[in-house]
């Protein structure tokens, strides 16, 4: 009786001691619970509630997320500063990133320190090499739209639920895959529709109880392996990731057959002639065939993800505002005849277009929470003293509705990306929607190509409405740690009307 009296007033003052205590120096916020951190508090909407905190202790405070000392970050001069900081370049030690990376530093994405920064140069390189940003680019583009335009013709007339959009996805991995492997599937090809299938239980199972092995990594060796792999849904993980490796180790064994060093064709060729001129240095960006494999893996995730998604975002968001749309579908048309495929040199006279766009990334914020960081040593943040290993998180969203920056923050106003000439301004502070600093998304240059070459493609030939009893929402699955997915509803495709002669 005694003991369980000693057990349960230790407990309390433990509790209280932890929401009391912080370590001279931190950012004020709140600890929460022993071991649990603010897990009980902020129970299955962890963003809602940073943002709670966010308006009690500002810009820049702490909280114990699970057994992780975070920092969150929401003003844009602190968080620009801090992502250009070597100390702030790391990655926590989550479950999910290390499963991601095969348990190994590898990667652009999940790795770090010299392995990381090698990766990353190398790979800026042969992006570059093989298009990004030129003509090779967008001539795989323009073949994308054509087939991507035949298969949303199939859906005119029809309510599509806005979320089994399945040729969106296809028609973005196939230009990756164009450029990383010179390979690229047909809509109805059972290979990428698994693995398309297999990403999307990905983005759905790490954000889903596997946050249990992220928060509390002290759980990993406790919970039986059994409910990793059925509550935690880990066999599914496992078998998607065996999957597609499966599939780069086919592209590398074509590769290697005809690899001709004198004319690479792709980044993988590029890969594997570098490899094989760097035997017996220290120069190892890619260190074996498997290192390779998981440097796919990325870019085929991160670059499948973040235009599908904000494809996505911009069919709702012009089935929502239909007078967006009218004026978007106006602009072009003054462009250009509506048998002529868009180009990168119509961006010029599309102002409006690209402005929409911009406009989408800054209130869908697709990545509210950007991916976190880890700090490698201790570092200043503006008095305040970060110890080494703390997680530091950005609120990319509250970035992108802070009045600070924006006329009308809570509203769908494209304006906020023209200046008063009329001329798009692409780069402005407050707006980071591929992140920012030393991270900063690799494929973003790609990114902004396929998004404007597809969404002019498209409003080129359709009109977006939402089926009849449908109101598309901007409310989004409270669940959803750091991507934000919009909510189902459906629109329907409508052929636009000949061009009339002038």
């Amino acid at each position: 009786m005694l003991f369980s009296v000693a057990v349960i007033l230790l407990l309390l003052y433990l509790t209280l001691r932890s929401l009391r205590r912080r370590q001279h120096g931190l950012p004020p916020g709140e600890m929460g619970f022993p071991i649990l951190g603010i897990a009980p508090f902020a129970g299955r909407d962890i963003y809602n509630y940073i943002e709670k905190l966010r308006r009690t202790y500002g810009d820049i405070f702490c909280i114990k997320l699970g057994h992780h000392l975070t920092v969150v970050l929401s003003d844009y001069d602190v968080i620009k500063s801090v992502m250009n900081n070597p100390d702030a370049q790391g990655r926590p030690d989550f479950f999910s990133f290390k499963f991601i990376a095969g348990f190994k530093n590898r990667g652009t994405v999940f790795a770090q320190g010299p392995v990381h920064l090698a990766a990353r140069r190398h790979t800026m390189r042969y992006l570059k090499d093989f298009g990004m940003g030129k003509s090779l680019a967008e001539d795989i583009i323009q073949d994308e739209i054509k087939a991507l335009l035949k298969e949303l013709e199939k859906l005119v007339d029809y309510p599509t639920d806005f979320n089994s959009i399945f040729c969106f996805n296809v028609a973005v991995l196939n230009v990756i895959w164009k450029m990383v492997a010179d390979r690229q599937f047909d809509v109805g090809d059972k290979v990428i529709q698994e693995y398309c299938s297999g990403l999307n239980d990905d983005f759905t199972i790490t954000q889903g109880p596997m946050v249990f092995l992220d928060m509390f990594p002290w759980l990993r060796p406790i919970i039986p392996r059994f409910i990793k792999l059925k509550w935690m849904r880990l066999d599914t993980l496992e078998k998607n990731m065996e999957d597609r490796m499966k599939l780069y180790q086919e592209s590398i064994k074509e590769h290697i057959a005809s690899l001709n060093p004198d004319d690479p064709r792709d980044l993988l060729d590029a890969y594997l002639t570098e490899m094989e001129s760097n035997k017996g240095t220290q120069d190892k960006p890619y260190g074996d065939l498997k290192d390779v494999m998981f440097n796919m893996d990325n870019m085929f995730i991160g670059g499948m993800e973040t235009v599908s998604s904000t494809m996505r975002w911009i069919l709702l968001y012009m089935a929502k505002y239909p007078e967006v749309q009218q004026r978007v579908q106006e602009e072009i048309d003054q462009a250009m005849p509506r048998d002529k495929l868009p180009t990168l040199l119509d961006r010029d006279s599309l102002m409006y277009c690209e402005a929409v766009i911009h406009e989408v990334h800054r209130k869908a914020s697709f990545l509210r929470l950007s991916l976190p960081h880890r700090t490698t040593k201790q570092i200043q943040v503006e008095g305040y003293t970060i110890p080494e290993n703390t997680i530091v998180m950005i609120n990319s969203n509250h970035c992108h509705v802070n009045p600070k920056y924006w006329k009308h923050p809570e509203k769908f106003y494209p304006e906020h990306f023209l200046d008063d000439q009329g001329r798009v301004i692409t780069k402005k502070d407050g707006f980071m929607p591929f992140g920012i600093g030393r991270r900063q998304c690799l494929g973003e240059i790609l990114a902004r190509s396929d998004l404007f070459l597809f969404f002019v493609g498209i409003m080129q030939k359709f009109t977006i409405c939402a089926a009849p009893g449908e109101h598309p929402t901007e409310m989004t699955d409270p669940t959803s740690l750091f991507v934000r997915q919009a909510l189902p509803f459906k629109f329907i495709l409508k052929l636009r009307q000949p061009q009339r002669e002038p």
